[in-house]
């Protein structure tokens, strides 16, 4: 089992490193979900709804949820849309090297495919196998949950708006 260990504002907190089959596990959930809109208008819905979800609170997409894994930033912070935004794109440097950047995982030291190197990201279990405190009360898994689930419910609705709104425009422009 490989681990990382992050330091959070003086907590040292250990996450289990996520499986390269549990992210394509993930990846193909993902890919359920926005394909038709992503055949319809190539790109941008698979950028907004990749990069929107990893710089959201719950730093993961829907497929990543349903593994239970999560996107951080190596330093352990959640990362933003602009450095979400990169990585989607740096993905692409997948492709284009014939998949040997998704094959990284298998021989880096902390998982990483090639996007995730070049962006100094790291995808990891959602919940962390330990923190090393001062109070051992401390529990990370205590958040708010409702807030939790703001992303999901928007990403679900942005999903059925862009489906709906392409099916309009299927049938407006077939009469």
């Amino acid at each position: 089992m490989k681990t990382i260990v992050i330091n959070d504002n003086g907590v040292d907190v250990e996450y289990k490193l996520a499986s390269f089959w549990l992210r394509v596990g993930a990846r193909f959930i993902d890919t359920l979900i926005i394909i038709i809109p992503a055949s319809i208008i190539p790109i941008l819905p698979s950028w907004l709804y990749w990069a929107l979800q990893h710089a959201s609170d719950s730093q993961s997409t829907v497929g990543q949820k349903a593994c239970g894994i999560k996107l951080m930033a190596i330093s352990g912070r959640k990362i933003g849309f602009g450095l979400s935004t990169g990585r989607f794109f740096c993905d692409l440097f997948n492709v284009f090297t014939f998949c040997i950047g998704y094959l990284l995982c298998f021989f880096s030291r902390k998982k990483q495919c090639l996007h995730d190197m070049i962006c100094g990201t790291v995808v990891v279990y959602s919940d962390p196998i330990k923190s090393y405190h001062m109070q051992k009360s401390t529990n990370f898994n205590q958040t708010n949950k409702s807030f939790k689930k703001k992303p999901l419910a928007i990403t679900v609705i942005c999903v059925i708006l862009i489906v709906g709104a392409l099916l309009a425009l299927a049938e407006y422009f077939r009469v």
